[in-house]
């Protein structure tokens, strides 16, 4: 996981999660359990992401912990939002945003209500929810820029501020398999207008991400 070797991970957690549960390190397993699923999301491997996180959902909504049952929530509507079935995801999402996580926990609805603000035209309301949870990302030291800069460049481009977008999205086809997708996916239609207007965008603002990490994005 630390050094995104996606292929090792897929192969290692199984036998990673037997040996920590037989250690009695029930939570550290679970967090496994969840990391290694990522790889499933970015490769494009639905069908097994689906049915893997699924059962995680049925697990945690069960016996709980709630943030374990927020987070496999987030991924699902991820998922499906990926694979273009939005009001699977935005259900998915509505109900990750009503479970109350502890105070700090690392959370992905803070993105998700931005979204929403800015769907509904409240879109001084969306700015203010970003820029606090990017705020708190930075004052935890637990800088995961994806789901922010997705939100971001399409509020930038809908606002047509796109030299802002357009430095963004070059940030976002950086990250891996994750901003790959999500450029042919969530963004798309953001990148496609981005596209049709590099006229009136700076060269340094067209491809600028490989000169950001993630707390300067």
């Amino acid at each position: 996981f630390v050094y995104d070797d996606d292929d090792a991970l897929l192969e290692l957690a199984p036998q990673a999660v037997a040996e920590l549960r037989r250690q009695g390190e029930d939570h550290v397993a679970a967090l496994t359990e969840i990391y290694a699923a990522g790889p499933l999301l970015t490769a494009g491997r639905f069908e097994e992401f689906d049915a893997l996180v699924s059962a995680l959902v049925d697990r945690y909504r069960a016996q709980g912990p709630p943030t374990f049952l927020n987070w496999t929530l987030v991924a699902l509507g991820y998922s499906a939002q990926f694979q273009g079935k939005h009001d699977q995801a935005e259900q998915l999402f509505d109900e990750s945003a009503d479970i109350d996580v502890p105070d700090r926990t690392v959370s992905g609805n803070r993105p998700i209500e931005a979204r929403a603000a800015f769907r509904r035209g409240n879109r001084s309301r969306a700015f203010r929810i970003l820029r606090s949870h990017i705020d708190d990302l930075l004052a935890t030291d637990n800088v995961g820029a994806g789901a922010v800069c997705v939100e971001f460049v399409n509020m930038m481009a809908a606002i047509d501020r796109l030299p802002a977008a357009a430095r963004m999205l070059g940030y976002l086809e950086t990250m891996g398999h994750f901003g790959a997708l999500a450029s042919n996916t969530i963004v798309a239609d953001a990148a496609t207008k981005i596209a049709a207007n590099t006229g009136r965008i700076a060269d340094q603002d067209q491809a600028p991400g490989q000169h950001l990490d993630d707390r300067q994005a």
